[in-house]
């Protein structure tokens, strides 16, 4: 396995594992525990969040924000993911706002010049009209953490009369 194929592979053994040590993953690479150690650096510098713990019974992690895999799509679901964020524009009130707006620019940028074109010309020449919708959910985003990360939420909000209640995600319940 050449490095490229080694360092793409080993971006999706530490995504999918909570720990692992670089003897695990040297045999499982199939390489020495030096290589191993320049190759997590390298996935460091690339991004990949690494948090390291040294001495007996340590290892290494990665951090909450993981980078995922590359991920290989047809032109299609390329142009399918744009016309799903243009269908987004007009909601005031989206949680995770920013990071859709970042993941867009990111996956535009490594797009072919070809597709590109084909999705700019799209945008210009197609838009799907949504009702702009100023309803604000300031709740949302930390109910849809909680769902994704089972903890409960404590919510004030003002109905007829000002209320608090716990929120509690189904998974987090024994």
């Amino acid at each position: 396995m050449n490095k490229a194929q080694r360092l793409i592979h080993l971006i999706m053994l530490v995504n999918e594992r909570k720990t692992f040590t670089v003897q695990e993953l040297a045999e499982e690479c199939r390489v020495s525990r030096r290589t191993m150690i320049r190759d997590l650096m390298e996935l460091s510098e690339l991004g990949v969040p690494l948090y390291s713990q040294p001495g007996p019974g340590g290892g290494y992690r990665v951090l909450r924000d993981k980078l995922l895999p590359p991920i290989q799509f047809t032109e299609h679901e390329a142009t399918a993911l744009f016309l799903a964020g243009q269908s987004l524009k007009n909601y005031s009130h989206l949680p995770f706002d920013n990071e859709v707006n970042s993941a867009l620019h990111k996956f535009y940028h490594y797009l072919p010049n070809e597709l590109k074109r084909k999705i700019d010309h799209m945008q210009q020449k197609l838009v799907f009209w949504i009702p702009p919708h100023q309803l604000e959910l300031p709740h949302l985003k930390e109910l849809l953490e909680a769902a994704l990360d089972p903890h409960p939420v404590r919510i004030t909000y003002e109905a007829a009369q000002r209320k608090e209640r716990t929120f509690i995600p189904l998974d987090s319940i024994p």
